[in-house]
């Protein structure tokens, strides 16, 4: 669920944002390391620094809206 709609945040946020899918069962420590206890959880990064952090599912036009009011 999550894939589909990360692909659209993509096609509409391509020049502004890179998305990275994780799976935390394969990187169980990164997803220590940024205190991941639920999914999905999207975590924003701004030059290496975490900057936002979205938890549960929201659409594809939440995201880009939360995404833009970063910038």
């Amino acid at each position: 669920m999550m894939a589909k709609i990360l692909d659209q945040v993509n096609i509409q946020m391509k020049q502004k944002v890179r998305i990275v899918k994780i799976n935390t069962d394969n990187y169980p420590e990164l997803a220590s390391q940024h205190h991941i206890q639920a999914l999905p959880t999207l975590v924003v990064f701004n030059h290496g620094q975490a900057v936002d952090r979205i938890e549960g599912v929201l659409s594809s036009e939440q995201i880009v809206q939360r995404l833009q009011a970063l910038s």
